[in-house]
């Protein structure tokens, strides 16, 4: 599917899910496009190891979401992580209207800091106008 194809129409919101492996980034897509699209279950380990996009329709909008592996996946390394999150954001070209970052709500550790520092690194500052948080 082109990128650009995906943000043509106005009523069209596109949003990406990004965080940590276990996070609940695929329940929470489940949730918010209020149908089952995304395999999900409570683990330590990768769940979603390529970009998946799934859409609804709600509140007469075309709502478009973009499910990621987790930064710090168990199965794949960081460079490959890195090349399917960017893979995702072109999807999307010219990008999508938000970025979930999905978070546990559990301590604050040293890996939510280098998350946020990866994403900064990958996304730019420009990232902070875009992010939503999600505490799961």
């Amino acid at each position: 599917m082109e990128g650009k194809r995906l943000r043509e129409q106005s009523d069209t919101r596109l949003v990406s899910f990004i965080g940590k492996t276990g996070s609940g980034k695929s329940a929470t897509g489940n949730t918010i496009l209020e149908k089952k699209e995304f395999l999900s279950k409570a683990s330590g380990s990768s769940i979603t190891e390529h970009c998946q996009l799934a859409e609804n329709r709600i509140a007469g909008h075309r709502l478009l979401v973009i499910d990621t592996p987790g930064l710090f996946d168990t199965e794949l390394t960081n460079g490959e992580i890195t090349r399917e999150i960017i893979r995702c954001i072109h999807m999307s070209t010219p990008g999508p209207h938000a970025f979930l970052l999905v978070l546990r709500l559990d301590p604050f550790t040293q890996e939510e800091i280098d998350t946020f520092s990866r994403l900064y690194d990958l996304f730019g500052e420009q990232m902070s106008s875009y992010a939503i948080i999600v505490f799961t």
